[in-house]
């Protein structure tokens, strides 16, 4: 049969592999390179060792670091010894910091489980920063069955913060 453009902008798509990286460039019904619904040509992650996704490149048609619709171009991860991802950093085509849902990093930490426990926003500068709920941060708790019961919205100077979601704290008994 003929190939067809699918929903997602393309009709065909190929993976390369090599050591700790793979790719997957998007084609059209001509087999020729085509920008996705999600505004690339061609994804591409890095991992290391431990199969942890480092970093995610967005290309366009013709092999240039570019956004995607979702803003950015680069998307870096940085792990605990625990493989937990502790940091998220979005960067743009030129490699400068760049905000994604309001913020440009994302900084969490875990309990012993691994389960997140606190997660925060940043600029590119370590500045606090709100993200497009309004918010600089959460707090999540868990009882001993890993059930989450709290939840507490995070503002300005640590204060209970609702953003625009409108709860800033909840907690199940």
């Amino acid at each position: 049969g003929k190939l067809a453009q699918c929903n997602d902008g393309y009709a065909l798509f190929r993976n390369v592999y090599a050591e700790n990286s793979q790719s997957t460039s998007y084609f059209d019904e001509n087999d020729k390179p085509c920008i996705t619904r999600d505004g690339f040509h061609k994804i591409q992650y890095i991992f290391d060792d431990y199969g942890n996704l480092l970093e995610t490149s967005f290309y366009n048609d013709k092999n240039e670091i570019s956004e995607a619709k979702a803003g950015h171009a680069i998307v870096r991860t940085t792990y605990d010894d625990r493989g937990n991802a502790i940091k998220i950093e979005h960067f743009d085509s030129d490699r400068a910091h760049i905000k994604v849902d309001g913020v440009e990093v994302i900084e969490k930490e875990y309990d012993r489980y691994g389960r997140a426990t606190c997660v925060r926003f940043y600029n590119g500068d370590g500045v606090p920063t709100k993200n497009k709920q309004g918010i600089y941060g959460y707090e999540v708790g868990y009882d001993n069955r890993g059930e989450q019961i709290s939840y507490r919205g995070v503002g300005a100077g640590g204060k209970d913060c609702s953003g625009n979601v409108g709860l800033a704290r909840w907690e199940r008994r």
